[in-house]
């Protein structure tokens, strides 16, 4: 009895003295490096930047599509045409030489006043589509009141353009506003936006910071880039005269953060 006792205990040991080495050699972490979080390389390429007109999400649309529209679903055609039946009214709101106007409507075909707005609605503002209607609801089969809020931002015909296109403003932005970030500051931005017009002669002006980024060495970095860019060419409307256009530099937070 006391022979096989010996050989437990010598099993167990070695059993015990392998499971060790085998931690040890093949599942070794270093916890400290495991919990350092993305690398700075990683972080880089996932760090976004973007400029786009000012007023998006809201569907960009030019004056003259907006001109050329004669009901609601010509201003709404990601809508399936069923979308909306039975309307009760609708309303129409714009901003027009820096004041709100609004004409109401009971239909979805846009009435004179309606349709007359939709052409005086200044560049860089939002125009606000309000539909009251009849549904039927499907569990309860009972007919119910509802309300659409849809908006559209008014863009130029022609919109301002970089010298160079898109990939050269990306190519700026990324050498002057992204790259003289430290590793050690990007980890710990948060979103920032600059907002800029450019004038008709293709100028940068109306710069503004309108949301902080979190490190206010950051934040002057982004303005002072923005201030600095080349001239445009500038936007233009529907009769070819040059008009402003305003935009949006993003910076991070646009995909759960960094």
């Amino acid at each position: 009895m006391k022979q096989y006792s010996l050989i437990f205990s010598f099993m167990l040991f070695s059993s015990l003295s392998f499971s060790q080495n085998f931690t040890e050699t093949f599942l070794k972490v270093d916890l400290t490096e495991a919990y350092k979080g993305p690398s700075a390389e990683m972080i880089r390429q996932k760090f976004r930047y973007e400029v786009y007109p000012s007023n998006i999400p809201a569907k960009p649309v030019s004056r003259k599509e907006l001109s050329a529209a004669k009901s609601m679903l010509d201003l709404m055609k990601e809508y399936p045409t069923t979308w909306v039946s039975n309307y009760i009214s609708t309303e129409i709101l714009v901003v027009s030489n820096g004041k709100e106007k609004r004409a109401a409507g009971s239909d979805g075909t846009l009435n004179k006043a309606q349709r007359a707005l939709l052409k005086i609605a200044d560049f860089n503002t939002k125009v606000t589509i309000n539909v009251k209607y009849k549904q039927e609801n499907s569990a309860t089969r009972k007919i119910e009141v509802s309300n659409l809020n849809y908006a559209i931002a008014v863009i130029p015909d022609t919109e301002a353009v970089y010298p160079g296109g898109a990939e050269a403003l990306e190519d700026y932005l990324k050498k002057n506003a992204i790259d003289p970030i430290s590793d050690a500051d990007l980890r710990k931005l948060e979103r920032g936006t600059v907002q800029f017009m450019i004038n008709e002669k293709g100028q940068v002006e109306d710069v503004e910071l309108v949301e902080k980024i979190g490190n206010p060495k950051v934040d002057q970095l982004l303005l002072q880039v923005i201030r600095k860019m080349p001239e445009w060419k500038p936007a233009k409307d529907e009769n070819g005269r040059a008009v402003k256009q305003e935009f949006k530099f993003v910076v991070g937070g646009m995909n759960g953060g960094c």
